[in-house]
């Protein structure tokens, strides 16, 4: 199904304030923990919010060696992954969506084409919110403060409760 970002059912909130840069790192080593090939993650908020932080965080935490920078001008940068964690994605393809006219163009360079080892990261992601093909994972970014964030999770019913045990267990280290 083309854009399930509930997976069929209402998709679990949840708001979480990070008042300091390593907060959203430990954030993004729990979400790495949920992540399954061909998720697609949205990441929404303004220019300067903490998506391509997150991005980094997330990429680390599934064990890349990679410097992961913003796509803003290549609109598409791929990262091998190397986790040993069994359902781990292999790679990790970081999207900015922001000077694209519709989703199409996505398509022409191959961006559907990316999920059966991948997860994809996309900035600016819910401007194509209903076009994505599998399970969408919403971030949502608000500037606090210089330091502070509020940090929005739109996960499905399994992704919420996964999350959840990821932050009652310890994080699944892939390095």
């Amino acid at each position: 199904m083309m854009g399930d970002v509930d997976g069929g059912q209402e998709p679990v909130k949840i708001v979480l304030h990070m008042h300091a840069p390593e907060g959203t790192v430990q954030l993004a080593q729990m979400f790495s923990d949920i992540l399954r090939c061909g998720d697609v993650v949205s990441l929404e908020g303004d220019l300067g919010a903490g998506k391509t932080f997150f991005t980094r965080a997330v990429a680390r935490a599934l064990g890349t060696r990679d410097t992961v920078t913003s796509p803003t001008f290549v609109l598409q940068k791929i990262y091998d992954l190397h986790c040993e964690r069994a359902d781990a994605p292999q790679r990790l393809a970081h999207y900015d969506t922001y000077r694209l006219m519709d989703y199409g163009e996505m398509v022409d360079f191959g961006f559907e084409e990316m999920t059966a080892d991948s997860v994809s990261f996309v900035e600016w992601g819910d401007r194509f919110l209903g076009d994505y093909p599998g399970v969408v994972l919403r971030v949502c970014f608000e500037i606090i403060d210089r330091d502070s964030r509020k940090i929005t999770l739109l996960l499905p019913p399994d992704r919420a409760e996964e999350f959840a045990d990821a932050g009652r267990h310890n994080h699944k280290h892939c390095h």
